[in-house]
């Protein structure tokens, strides 16, 4: 059975909508049938990548929505990255591969319903598409202001400025799109296959079909989407990705060289007497101080150190911190390489387009192709991200494990993942901590309960005179 040959543009490359007989509904049918490329990747090969992206994404919205994974304002970018790629793959389904599946059927209601499905999801497919790629350039800019502009970052970056963001990506998604809503109909017409029965075939509005409207189309495409689907995002991402790299780079050669410093200073101490002498009296200088400190801000505490932990004043290490921060860094770099490398071959096809003159003619094989590797790779893209966030997360890794019932918290007969061991140990040490730091600090409230207001200690208290 014959169907429409549809391709959304550069979501896949180019739109090739078959043409309806215009006039009343007794017309012939003229439609075109699927060649034997588009049948092998929308029937055989999109269909895999499909299924596993609309698994892999609904993964990421599960671990992404998590609370923990929430706690941190660069993941409602990748929750909602995944949501827009859940979309993408649902939508890709709906336009690209019923329709292929339905010339297959060779079933009249089965088609007819995929046409009107198509007709439905079409604009929502370019919808998606678009916020995805929104998105993504937003991620990388919210990651380039945290590495390169970290004061910056801050005044800014909080959960509700994020999801401000995100409701604006979408909103302008929608609005960017919304003509596409009004760029196809469906025309009833006397089937050439089943006789006697009409078929329901896609084709342009009457609308697209003025001289105005084919010049917006022109302009639109021309200008519009290829700016912003691809200049724009191909130039902001490389720029702000070689940005990060650089700082990075600048950051790993400036502490090595600090590591270095420290080791050369270490060598001249154990070296010479006289600096060790020298350095081990400032050190215990500054030891004695940072006690003294502490029984000044801790009086009513007889040990040195305060019940709640390490005086304020005491810098803490947070090389926890900028771990996680390069690995999200880390993290969205492989995430850009890879739209950036799954998009290129649709930018050049959608450049190549442009600047070719149509002909009039049935697209060459090379043409088509273009367009449907070109389709296979934007869904392969949205589809893979979880092989990222696997390989670079280790929080995502964690979170996921739990979630898949991995990490058996109490008794199993199966044994425990190293990621599941690591973060019982924590728990473990956590609490033992805990029930020592109780032993050996009392908390304030007991002490005051026991101890006088006056000061005095128990053993050293003249018992009171009672009154006969």
């Amino acid at each position: 059975m014959d169907g429409p040959s549809t391709s959304m543009d550069n979501y896949g490359g180019y739109t090739e909508l078959i043409d309806a007989s215009e006039g009343n509904d007794t017309a012939m049918c003229s439609r075109q049938s699927f060649t034997a490329v588009q049948m092998l990747f929308r029937v055989y090969l999109l269909p895999i990548v499909s299924l596993f992206g609309l698994i892999a994404n609904v993964i990421n919205i599960r671990v992404f929505s998590h609370q923990k994974m929430r706690n941190q304002p660069v993941n409602w970018f990748f929750l909602a990255l995944s949501v827009s790629d859940l979309a993408v793959m649902l939508t890709s389904f709906l336009v690209f591969q019923l329709p292929a599946y339905a010339e297959r059927m060779d079933n009249l209601g089965f088609y007819n319903a995929a046409q009107q499905i198509l007709l439905t999801f079409y604009p929502l497919a370019r919808t998606s598409h678009t916020c995805s790629v929104v998105l993504t350039v937003v991620v990388s800019v919210h990651r380039y202001l945290g590495v390169c502009h970290p004061f910056l970052i801050r005044r800014i970056s909080n959960v509700a400025v994020i999801r401000a963001i995100i409701v604006g990506s979408v909103i302008f998604s929608f609005l960017f799109n919304a003509t596409k809503w009004f760029d196809l109909q469906i025309t009833s017409c006397n089937s050439t296959i089943f006789i006697g029965q009409l078929e329901k075939v896609i084709g342009p509005s009457s609308s697209m079909l003025s001289e105005w409207s084919q010049m917006y189309q022109q302009i639109f495409e021309m200008f519009g989407y290829t700016a912003v689907m691809f200049i724009f995002p191909f130039t902001i991402l490389i720029f702000v990705n070689v940005k990060i790299v650089m700082t990075l780079r600048s950051s790993h050669r400036l502490r090595r060289q600090m590591t270095q410093r420290n080791g050369v200073k270490k060598n001249v101490i154990d070296n010479c007497p006289m600096k060790a002498e020298k350095f081990k009296k400032k050190r215990l200088f500054k030891r004695n101080l940072s006690v003294t400190c502490e029984k000044e801000e801790f009086p009513s505490n007889g040990n040195s150190t305060p019940p709640n932990g390490p005086s304020p004043s005491i810098p803490v290490a947070s090389g926890g911190k900028k771990e996680s921060s390069q690995n999200i860094s880390v993290m969205l770099l492989a995430i850009t390489c890879q739209f950036l490398s799954f998009n290129l071959l649709a930018f050049f096809h959608n450049m190549i387009e442009l600047t070719t003159a149509p002909n009039g003619e049935d697209p060459s094989f090379t043409e088509t192709l273009l367009t449907e590797v070109s389709t296979f790779l934007v869904n392969l893209n949205c589809a893979s991200t979880i092989v990222i966030y696997l390989k670079f997360g280790s929080k995502y890794r964690v979170v996921f494990l739990k979630m898949l019932s991995i990490c058996p918290f109490l008794s199993s007969n199966r044994p425990p993942s190293p990621q599941c061991n690591a973060l019982n140990d924590t728990t473990l040490l956590i609490s033992q901590g805990s029930s020592i730091k109780n032993k050996l600090w009392p908390s304030a409230r007991s002490q005051s309960v026991h101890r006088p207001s006056d000061g005095i200690p128990n053993d050293l208290r003249l018992p009171s005179p009672r009154l006969h």
